[in-house]
């Protein structure tokens, strides 16, 4: 998933807002590959299949946030089986806080909601999110930790959140943990990470950095990032990554936007190589800037499972 702002530099005088709002999502009842949203730059959403990305199935031109004009939508991911969530900022003087709240993903509806405040944790000392710090950077990824029930926050400026989320009400609260770095001995150690897609699969982040294209690990608690292993094509900043798991073992899909190109491609993703296959280019000519695979039945149960499978697969190739 990830998370994009340009516009957040011409409001951080007056603070931000980040807006976390929830989609309702159906699966269809028949289909071969994945179904997957995607938010565009433009603040729209889109659906698509996975193993038919030239067939948009439902857009919209602008998601909207009721009660709440001009707001930057940041990313999208699904809060376990059934409930899509997008993340966005607004300039609101003197607060940096987080509005939470329930949106449609069909029909009317599709794309709208409002959302509830929350704050930084007033227990977390170190370096609370919240007044005057709030959102830093200009580009961000976000992903639900579904065992946990906790959503990660990251940006290109290297910061590092976790949200916890209650019941989505007032009580919602954000912890700022230690900046992004990159591992001693890896790689790209000493080099700042500019991580701004992520994908959970278990207790286990992912994410791809996307000024070195490659696949990584992140452990929030420390902040180090870790990598896997290259893409094996050279992207831009704008994209969105997510992982599933199906009866059939564990997808993990990305939309990335090669960097000789202008359009949005689906890739699949290997997450014990990271080397990114393309499955085509995404219909409707728009870059597409956060991606949500909706879950399958029992998916988050099988997490639990197969996680530790596919980390033991990683470090037999070495990683």
């Amino acid at each position: 998933m990830h998370i994009h702002t340009d516009r957040i530099r011409a409001r951080a005088a007056a603070g931000a807002v980040i807006a976390l709002l929830a989609f309702a999502a159906v699966a269809p009842t028949a289909r071969a590959g994945v179904m997957i949203y995607a938010l565009t730059e433009n603040d729209g959403l889109l659906s698509f299949d996975s193993d038919n990305p030239s067939r948009i199935i439902e857009s919209i031109p602008k998601i909207r946030f009721s009660g709440l004009a001009d707001v930057n939508v940041l990313g999208i991911d699904f809060r376990g089986n059934n409930q899509l969530y997008a993340i966005g900022s607004a300039g609101f003087e003197g607060n940096a806080d987080l509005l939470i709240g329930p949106l449609g993903s069909s029909g009317p509806t599709f794309g709208q909601g409002s959302g509830f405040t929350a704050f930084g944790d007033p227990a977390d000392t170190s370096d609370p999110f919240g007044r005057p710090t709030g959102l830093r950077g200009t580009r961000f990824g976000m992903s639900f930790n579904n065992l946990a029930d906790r959503l990660s926050v990251v940006s290109n400026n290297r910061q590092n959140l976790t949200v916890a989320p209650s019941s989505f009400g007032p009580v919602t609260l954000v912890t700022t943990n230690p900046e992004l770095a990159y591992a001693p001995g890896d790689i790209f150690a000493g080099r700042s990470p500019n991580v701004v897609d992520l994908a959970h699969l278990g207790d286990n982040l992912y994410g791809i950095d996307t000024s070195t294209s490659a696949l990584v690990t992140v452990d929030q608690a420390t902040g180090l990032v870790r990598t896997i292993g290259p893409l094996q094509t050279d992207v831009s900043a704008v994209g969105g990554f997510d992982a599933v798991f199906a009866p059939g073992g564990y997808e993990a899909f990305a939309v990335l936007q090669p960097a000789d190109a202008g359009i949005s491609f689906l890739y699949r993703i290997d997450l014990a190589t990271g080397v990114a296959t393309s499955l085509g280019q995404i219909d409707g000519g728009e870059l597409l800037d956060g991606l949500a695979i909706v879950p399958e039945p029992g998916g988050i149960a099988a997490l639990t499972c197969a996680a530790p499978l596919l980390l033991a697969r990683r470090r037999r190739h070495g990683a």
